[in-house]
């Protein structure tokens, strides 16, 4: 194998995150709670085995998926012979950082990224072709039934029954990336990758306090599609309200309870630091924040957690049994974010 995978080998230190990207709580708190995390391997064609993210409703197979939902995860045959394997299953260890091993002439579905998180990419060797659609902009790309293209260059997108706004879709921005080079994929930004010639890459999926924001509004989106979909059921189905936030979970690999959880963690552990002075703390091979980036963080969490607390979904929930209660955590933030706070800890 060209790098070990994480999940045979996660004490293996295969590379070093670049310093600019370092600041991922994604994987930070999987890593912590030792259950997923946002890892994969993706092998090319024939033996070797290929992940692919699926974006657009109709390509997702098996998975039980609700028309709606942006993000679900499959088991199915690919593109050029590539097998299309499903992290879905929480019993495994879903996987958004991972080695990627592809032959010429495959490339990915569209898609946007998971949570829309950021993503990057390491060319290790080989050569690459993005095309890249701000967000928004792939609202043209949507045919009569609300669907996103498989392939953006299809020829099928140029029939307007089918594709009502295709005209008025913007060229995407394309990039070719060679071997050495790294790309970073802004939050929401849909995209679609070619592999020109076989290429091996190493890419990363990662939230952290600049886009943790957009992954909640994320949430809540895919959240309302789900309710949206079962609604007929709302009014006969005991729990109705916690079997769509099964159902999110499933497409979506998260719900609103492992969100807090996953907001009190990152909270839990800038907190630490603050509470050592910024002595170095252990940190998975990751970057220790400073004193001056936990707090940073800190209140990116305060601001995303208290819409959070508001939000009529959450508040469904069985939330006085969280561990702290979400108000009594966002009190210690407001607290611990004080200016005055604030200018005795970042002296």
């Amino acid at each position: 194998s060209l790098l070990p995978p994480t999940r045979e080998y996660p004490d293996y230190d295969a590379y070093k995150t670049p310093e600019y990207f370092s600041s991922d709580w994604l994987n930070e708190y999987w890593d912590a709670i030792a259950v997923d995390d946002y890892r994969f391997d993706l092998y090319g064609a024939n033996s070797l085995q290929s992940a692919l993210q699926h974006e657009g409703r109709q390509y997702t197979y098996n998975t039980g998926q609700i028309r709606g939902t942006s993000t679900c995860y499959s088991t199915s045959a690919g593109v050029n012979g590539a097998l299309t394997v499903c992290p879905s299953d929480l019993t495994d260890r879903k996987q958004y950082t991972w080695l990627q091993c592809t032959p010429f002439d495959s490339r990915t579905p569209f898609h946007a990224d998971v949570f829309r998180s950021y993503s990057w990419s390491a060319n290790i060797c080989g050569r690459k072709k993005w095309l890249l659609f701000p967000p928004g902009s792939e609202g043209n790309l949507r045919d009569c039934h609300g669907n996103l293209p498989y392939d953006v260059t299809s020829p099928t997108l140029q029939d307007p029954k089918l594709y009502l706004n295709y005209q008025k879709c913007c060229p995407p921005i394309e990039v070719t990336q060679e071997a050495g080079e790294i790309i970073f994929v802004p939050s929401g930004w849909h995209h679609q990758v070619y592999n020109v010639i076989d290429t091996i890459s190493i890419n990363h999926n990662w939230v952290n306090g600049c886009n943790v924001a957009v992954m909640w509004r994320f949430l809540q989106k895919e959240l309302t599609a789900v309710q949206r979909e079962i609604a007929e059921w709302k009014d006969t189905m005991d729990g109705w309200d916690q079997h769509c936030q099964v159902i999110m979970k499933s497409c979506t690999g998260i719900d609103y309870t492992e969100f807090y959880t996953f907001l009190k963690m990152i909270a839990q552990r800038r907190l630490e630091v603050l509470e050592t002075n910024g002595v170095d703390l252990p940190a998975e091979g990751r970057m220790t924040p400073g004193p001056r980036h936990a707090l940073f963080d800190l209140e990116k969490i305060a601001d995303v957690l208290s819409t959070l607390i508001d939000d009529v979904d959450f508040q469904k929930l069985d939330v006085e049994t969280f561990d702290p209660p979400p108000k009594q955590l966002l009190r210690r933030l407001k607290m611990v974010i004080d200016p005055k706070s604030c200018a005795v800890r970042c002296v």
